[in-house]
């Protein structure tokens, strides 16, 4: 692990440098990343019309779920942002090089590339959650920056999961971005409160596990929802999500390898 964590902070490096090389391509990345997120926030801001709430969550609330959103989106859009290119190295069969090689193929992924705007992600995603904070007004408990970090790793690691099982559908299908769009789609419901929906659909969507993403975090950092069963619901989704992710990885590279590849 140690030498994988070596070689992944060497690529960090290299790959941050080369893309602050070429500044302007960064900056219109970052003013990308923002200006997508603020009118996101801001459509949220003002749907809660003149009540100032929607099914119980305020203006703050619901910015506060667009900045979590954002934090969870943030692992995978450095770490794993080559998921993109699997389907391109199925098809011109150059991820035969994964087959050559002692490591695991999740972990092969995130060294192929490091993408620099992982780290504009976070800072907007970070910095919407302390202004919705700051500007709630509510005294915050002294445990809730602490329990504000598990919950940020919990939802990361099962969004980057549930997006590597989608990938993996180009193991069978040979192009992964249909599913990838679906399941992107599906999603980006994780920043708006699942209170708002019928009871069939919430219930759905709670446990895809999309209410890891920032329903449940958001109601126990938030609207007083007792922290630790909110916390063994993250455990469980994140553990039952980075499974299926090993799994389908694994079955996906078989049939691959079955099929000639």
């Amino acid at each position: 692990m140690q030498t994988v964590l070596t070689a992944f902070g060497r690529l960090a490096r290299a790959e941050l440098h080369a893309k602050l090389a070429n500044r302007t391509e960064f900056l219109l990345i970052g003013l990308g990343v923002f200006a997508t997120s603020l009118a996101t926030a801001a459509t949220l801001y003002l749907l809660a019309g003149q009540q100032g709430s929607i099914a119980g969550w305020n203006r703050y609330d619901l910015i506060f779920l667009q900045g979590f959103m954002l934090l969870a989106y943030s692992l995978q859009s450095g770490m794993f942002n080559a998921q993109f290119m699997l389907s391109r190295w199925l098809r011109d069969g150059s991820y035969l090089r994964t087959y050559l090689r002692p490591v695991h193929p999740l972990l092969q992924l995130a060294l192929e590339r490091f993408h620099p705007q992982g780290f504009l992600v976070m800072a907007f995603g970070l910095g919407y959650c302390v202004l919705a904070v700051w500007a709630g007004g509510t005294a915050q408990p002294w445990w809730f920056w602490p329990a504000f970090a598990l919950l940020w790793l919990l939802a990361a690691v099962t969004f980057t999961a549930i997006n590597l099982m989608a990938a993996a559908s180009a193991f069978w299908f040979g192009e992964a971005w249909p599913t990838q769009s679906l399941v992107g789609r599906v999603t980006d419901m994780a920043r708006y409160p699942l209170d708002m929906l019928p009871w069939l659909p919430r219930q759905c969507f709670m446990w895809l596990p999309l209410g890891a993403l920032g329903y449940w975090p958001g109601r126990a950092l938030l609207h007083g929802t007792p922290l630790l069963p909110v916390l063994g619901y993250m455990l469980l989704a994140c553990a039952v999500s980075v499974w299926g992710a090993h799994r389908l990885w694994h079955a996906g590279m078989r049939h691959y390898e079955g099929a000639g590849g």
